[in-house]
């Protein structure tokens, strides 16, 4: 049997549009999230490499480039991204520069064609194209 809890993103509050309340009612209605290790996560998670993926090829391309610095910080970022106080869209916008040239040095080292795209808009719900007719259980 499912237990039943409240939600606190169903209440007036959250809906006010207060967003330090929002921020922290819904953290609650995560509950417990589960915490890995960085070493699982890339060993039981993460899907793998296609076998002819050479990380340190991209990371050497990326570091001429000019995209990684020699201490492995991505260059767009010139502040620290949690102690920056613009706002998010604005801080992370880089991280699509970032995205662009892995994709190409990844087109460049394996000869494959991911067709992933990052998209930064967190102000922004998310929409699907696909068809959700069925009810929930």
């Amino acid at each position: 049997d499912t237990i039943p809890r409240s939600r606190h993103t169903s209440g007036v509050p959250y809906r006010t549009g207060d967003l330090a309340y929002g921020r922290t009612a819904i953290l609650r209605d995560l509950h417990r999230i589960p915490i890995v290790s960085l070493a699982d996560f890339q060993r039981w998670i993460l899907p793998p490499l296609p076998p002819t993926t050479t990380t340190a090829a991209i990371l050497s391309a990326l570091r001429a480039e000019g995209v990684l610095s020699t201490e492995n910080r991505w260059d767009t970022f010139k502040n620290i991204p949690s102690t920056d106080s613009r706002r998010e869209e604005v801080v992370f916008e880089g991280l699509r520069t970032v995205f662009e040239a892995i994709i190409t040095n990844v087109k460049n080292t394996t000869k494959d064609h991911p067709t992933v795209y990052l998209v930064n808009n967190p102000t922004v719900a998310l929409q699907s194209a696909g068809n959700n007719s069925s009810r929930p259980d």
